[in-house]
């Protein structure tokens, strides 16, 4: 007969030889499939919101086909086009000679350079290279730099466009027609209003947009909720762990 102290040694071993085989539970099933549902509700809320606009968009394009088709629409949508044309024809020269300016480039000058410190000061070094002893520029200096620069630079292109008298002369033009083609893009939203569609799918997009923020306010207010219970957990389990206060010492005062 094997004796006692063999047999437990061999059931140790046994036992030890045995794979290890571990059971994934799910933390919170329940709060997981809350989680999905209230996600699939955001979904379909916004499904049905896109719907709802490109409904809208479908009864103003049938209206508005009605006012393109006439001749009135074609010839303000042609002088827009047109006046665009000419105002960008004027203003070619006038930017052409301004690049040409010293003082411009100049300016022009210190936004690239600015700009180049900007990269270099950005540019990480690998440790060991020979550039990490090399001193990099100051980015907040590059920064202000490069800002101050664009912004003049602006400036000065600004103030050469509005100084020629054809720039000023086309502009005006193309003001005046963009004004006359925006009065009967009026007309077609007010046609629009006037459809017998448009109030329904109006309806329809309010309702859409109210299901999808009561969606999106109910799962913001269930993570709030599970990130509150789950922290009250957490504090509720390191307290349950705290070390007991030792009583050894108790009494030996006499």
């Amino acid at each position: 007969m094997i004796p006692r102290t063999i047999r437990t040694a061999v059931f140790a071993a046994a036992i030890a030889a045995l794979p290890l085989v571990s059971f994934a539970l799910p933390s919170n099933p329940g709060q997981s499939s809350a989680n999905a549902a209230g996600q699939k509700q955001v979904a379909d809320a916004r499904m049905e919101v896109e719907k709802c606009q490109k409904d809208m968009a479908a009864i103003k394009k049938r209206v508005a086909s009605v006012f393109e088709a006439k001749e009135e629409w074609k010839t303000a949508k042609d002088a827009v086009k047109q006046s665009k044309a000419e105002l960008d024809a004027a203003e070619k020269p006038v930017l052409a000679a301004l690049v040409k300016k010293p003082e411009y480039a100049a300016v022009a000058a210190k936004r690239d350079a600015a700009e180049a410190q900007k990269e270099e000061a950005s540019k990480p070094v690998s440790p060991g290279s020979e550039d990490i002893a090399k001193p990099k520029p100051d980015l907040d200096a590059a920064l202000q730099t490069y800002t101050n620069a664009t912004i003049q630079m602006k400036k000065m292109t600004k103030d050469a466009l509005d100084d020629d008298p054809k720039v000023a002369a086309a502009r005006q033009k193309y003001n005046d027609a963009l004004a006359a083609y925006n009065a009967l893009q009026v007309q077609v939203d007010d046609a629009v209003k006037l459809d017998p569609e448009y109030a329904p799918a109006q309806q329809a997009l309010a309702t859409a947009e109210d299901r999808l923020k009561q969606a999106r306010d109910s799962v913001a207010a269930a993570a709030r909720s599970q990130r509150e219970a789950d922290a009250a957990a957490s504090k509720s389990k390191s307290g349950s762990h705290a070390p007991a206060r030792s009583s050894s010492s108790y009494g030996s005062k006499r």
